[in-house]
């Protein structure tokens, strides 16, 4: 059953609220403290993450058993077509793997600068991104693309360069924020990892979205929780807040933290950031369906500037001009790359996706045989592979 215009306006409104309410809710923790001790737990809101993602799990087994004739055609459509449905899921571990260490290393990044120049520069995660797509999955880049990893670059660099220059004179400040900056680069080449990973992996199986959220959840509770064992005895490094006891992830702490009651902030942030994961990874998935590729380019872009907007309102931040500056190019950075805008210059706009489709489903395929096909069969199988789409968590 489709979705008329009303409702699908009130899902993007939605995914674009739990999106920004996803970043707010972990910033919040970060702010509030115990007994004098500040809430530093990036390895224990990491396992939040996973936690809400494994409860996908669940919805996936529901919706398998309330709608099962509808999962039993599209298995059989998609087997058809090449897709195994026997899954091996040992393949989830690794690209669990780059996403917890993605997601630690992005709340340690958050916990030094503010929230929306970590997730400002983080638009530049599309440029590490393109390029593991070239090595890897061999795919080919056109002149709107590099223009928009042009731009991109420009204003991630600007920002990073900007937000260092104008950081309080304190040796310390000026530290945290480099290392903030230094860590959310480097998180772009464990997130394009796991992009291209499943891309790579996922490409091949008939999988349910919520199926592969739900067991990237799983694997991430058990990974989430060994480092926790590990991290818990290795002390945090010069320039890096510490939990009470100096090392990198203080258990005992997160738990009296958060269930003694004591902030009723925690407590409740606790179980609301885990169902404000389940709604992000499934409103996600469902703007995909119904939603065009330009709408949800724009959700993607609107959340970072919804987050700046409320840090301002809210006194988490002061207003930076630069901070302007770089979200537009970034933005339009990510636009141009996503072909949301057309540039009918320099011949920027002859190879977009649109006219590629619309040229080969005018000419005619021809089989070994020079048999006419009536359908380009890679492009019948692309149509279904991006309804399975692998690229799973938005966290």
């Amino acid at each position: 059953m489709g979705m008329n215009q009303n409702q699908i306006n009130i899902l993007c409104l939605s995914k674009v609220f739990f999106s920004t309410c996803s970043s707010l809710i972990s910033k919040w923790q970060q702010k509030q403290s115990v007994d004098g001790h500040d809430f530093v737990h990036p390895f224990m809101q990491s396992l939040q993450m996973f936690l809400g993602e494994a409860l996908c799990f669940l919805v996936f087994l529901v919706y398998k058993k309330k709608f099962a004739a509808r999962y039993e055609e599209g298995r059989q459509v998609a087997v058809a077509k090449g897709a195994s449905d026997k899954i091996n899921y040992l393949i989830f571990s690794f690209p669990t793997m780059c996403d917890f260490i993605t997601s630690t290393i992005s709340f340690f990044a958050i916990n030094m600068m503010p929230l929306s120049i970590n997730l400002m520069i983080k638009g530049g995660n599309i440029i590490v991104t393109a390029i593991f797509s070239i090595i890897f999955l061999k795919k080919t880049l056109y002149n709107h693309h590099y223009l928009g990893l042009g731009l991109a670059i420009a204003g991630s660099v600007f920002m990073g360069v900007m937000s260092m220059l104008n950081t309080n004179n304190s040796d310390d400040d000026q530290a945290q924020m480099l290392i903030g900056i230094l860590l959310t680069v480097f998180s772009f080449f464990t997130f394009a990892t796991q992009m291209v990973v499943e891309e790579k992996f996922f490409s091949q199986y008939y999988l349910h979205p919520f199926q592969g959220v739900g067991i990237e959840g799983f694997w991430g509770i058990g990974i989430t929780s060994i480092a926790i064992a590990i991290f818990n005895f290795i002390p945090v490094p010069n320039n890096f807040k510490a939990p009470p006891n100096g090392n990198m992830e203080d258990f005992p702490n997160f738990m009296y933290q958060v269930f003694s009651m004591q902030n009723l902030v925690l407590f409740f942030t606790f179980f609301a950031y885990i169902i404000v994961i389940l709604f992000v990874n499934g409103l996600a998935l469902t703007v995909t369906k119904y939603a065009s590729c330009i709408v949800r380019s724009l959700l993607n872009i609107t959340s970072p500037f919804l987050v700046w907007a409320f840090c301002l309102a809210v006194k988490w931040e002061s207003f930076q001009w630069f901070q302007l500056v770089a979200y537009i190019f970034i933005t339009c950075g990510t636009l141009v790359y996503n072909e949301t805008i057309e540039i009918p210059l320099l011949g920027l706009n002859k190879n977009l996706k649109k006219y590629i489709n619309k040229k080969e489903e005018e000419e005619p395929f021809l089989d070994q045989d020079n048999n006419l096909v009536p359908q380009h069969p890679y492009r019948s199988f692309h149509k279904h592979s991006e309804q399975i789409d692998s690229n799973f968590s938005e966290s």
